[in-house]
């Protein structure tokens, strides 16, 4: 048995725990096949692509905000913060987040993929090997922890470049990810692993082996 917890949307240090059962093989293939993706973002830039350096140097970085502003953010730091993170959850989260981008990917891609990164990485208190479990936990929890700022308290709100029907996309979305997920770890735990598949296929999209 493996588990699964949480950070509490709060500033309080309480934490919700859930037992886990083991793996399925099919989900490690797809990281498999993703494994030479990037998990951090590059190197933030402008609208036209080209990288903006804050005057005040020290590897800070502008990203547009969605509504004509900046968000200050340092890549440097942030990498270092993420891979701390992982390294605490027994290097789980990289996985997981990996999987959470063919779901972006497959699904209009709503996030942008440093807010995803931040708000995998800030959620979990712990990760176990059950990735099918934690990524229902993650549709499931996510919608609390949506308004995240960046590693090294150098920008604001992550979420600040979703409008608000943007956002309310985005609600629905990881609201039917998340109902996916569970019928497809009920199907597990009943011996259907065909139905299992089938959901994990819509949900990661057509990269999901049902073999």
């Amino acid at each position: 048995m493996s588990t699964v917890t949480r950070v509490a949307p709060s500033s309080s240090y309480r934490f919700r725990s859930l037992s886990v059962s083991t793996g399925m093989p099919c989900i490690r293939s797809v990281l498999t096949a993703r494994r030479g993706a990037s998990i951090r973002s590059a190197s933030p830039s402008k609208p036209n692509g080209s990288p903006s350096v804050s005057p005040t140097g020290a590897g800070v970085y502008h990203l547009p905000n969605g509504s004509g502003g900046w968000l200050l953010t340092a890549p440097i730091v942030a990498n270092e913060w993420f891979s701390t993170r992982n390294s605490t959850l027994s290097h789980h989260l990289a996985p997981i987040v990996r999987l959470l981008k063919s779901w972006n990917r497959a699904h209009s891609k709503r996030m942008r993929s440093f807010h995803l990164e931040t708000v995998a990485a800030t959620m979990f208190s712990s990760l176990g090997s059950n990735y099918r479990d934690g990524l229902q936990k993650f549709f499931e929890w996510a919608p609390s922890y949506l308004h995240v700022n960046a590693p090294g308290g150098q920008g604001g709100d992550l979420s600040s470049y979703l409008s608000r029907s943007a956002r309310q996309d985005l609600l629905t979305s990881l609201s039917s990810a998340a109902g996916r997920a569970k019928k497809a770890n009920e199907a597990e735990a009943r011996g259907d692993h065909a139905e299992a598949k089938k959901q994990w296929r819509i949900i990661l999209g057509d990269s999901f082996p049902t073999g």
